[in-house]
């Protein structure tokens, strides 16, 4: 009897044991998707705001190389100073590159040389290709190398064209 009652108690234990694991563990995923949804949105938010920014066309359709400092300042202006950003979790990185291959990104901009590999791994890619022959406002999500960091993780890129009526003036991600 003493054998059979232990069986018993063990049985009753891991059962409840096991509902309680089961019961955290869709508790914390679903903790989890919120946190990933709530994320999502805020960097989706951010990217359809620079797509459509006029300050960002108006530096894209000018595309001044003799201005790429007050470009750059534009830019990041427009970006930081947004209501959007405060949505998306610190720190964030940006990169806007134009039509013509000018770069701008959070922390600099290009110059003649200095983001050329950067430059071509980003218009290399297969999903830069369709985007910008697109005629008209497309976006994706991709998982890439850093762009930016030589030693850098991957990252999730979210990515739009940059539209002024009818001409594709170039992509943030």
């Amino acid at each position: 009897p003493l054998v059979i009652l232990g069986t018993m108690a063990n049985s009753i234990a891991t059962s409840v044991l096991e509902e309680k694991i089961a019961f955290l563990s869709r508790k914390t995923l679903e903790n989890l998707t919120m946190f990933i949804s709530r994320d999502v949105q805020s960097y989706m938010s951010l990217l359809f705001y620079c797509s459509r920014n006029s300050n960002i066309i108006e530096t894209l359709k000018s595309n001044d190389s003799s201005q790429l400092i007050a470009n750059y300042y534009t830019i990041r202006k427009s970006i930081i100073q947004s209501d959007v950003v405060r949505q998306v979790s610190y720190p964030f990185q940006y990169i806007v590159i134009s039509n013509k291959g000018v770069m701008y990104t959070n922390s600099d901009y290009s110059q003649v040389g200095s983001y050329d590999m950067t430059i071509k791994a980003i218009t290399g890619q297969p999903w830069y290709k369709e985007m910008e022959k697109s005629p008209s406002r497309n976006h994706a999500i991709v998982l890439s190398d850093n762009l930016l960091f030589t030693k850098g993780d991957r990252q999730v890129y979210f990515i739009s064209t940059i539209f002024s009526e009818f001409e594709n003036l170039g992509m943030v991600l």
